[in-house]
């Protein structure tokens, strides 16, 4: 079967999943005195999942590799992944709870990233 040549890879309309997390959320270290960024989650369809803004300079300071250009939710585990234009992966979050996604970092940065909806 041919490929159609009209579809751009990217979604017409955005799943509802995204239009209920378009919003503004806040990363940040699981520390006194960690990192914390805005975020904010669009619900506009690009390549590689939905739109996003978050400062490159506050991915820098989260010590996170790659600009962040899309998000989407991974169906098969409920984790929020945050990736580049080249659809890779620069964080992954596994679902905590309700509307809170964790990861836990490595041995040089022992506490955690969190992700949550801001106040």
């Amino acid at each position: 079967m041919a490929e159609d040549p009209s579809d751009d890879g990217i979604a017409d309309a955005p799943e509802p999943y995204a239009t209920a997390m378009a919003g503004a959320w806040v990363p940040w270290e699981d520390t006194e005195g960690g990192v914390v960024c805005p975020l904010t989650l669009f619900d506009t369809p690009v390549l590689g999942g939905y739109a996003l803004d978050i400062a490159p300079a506050c991915v820098a300071e989260l010590e996170l590799e790659g600009e962040m250009y899309a998000w989407f939710i991974d169906p098969r585990d409920g984790s929020l992944v945050l990736a580049d234009a080249a659809r890779q992966p620069v964080a992954r979050l596994p679902h905590e709870r309700d509307r809170v996604f964790y990861r836990q970092r490595n041995a040089t940065r022992p506490y955690g990233l969190m992700l949550e909806p801001a106040n």
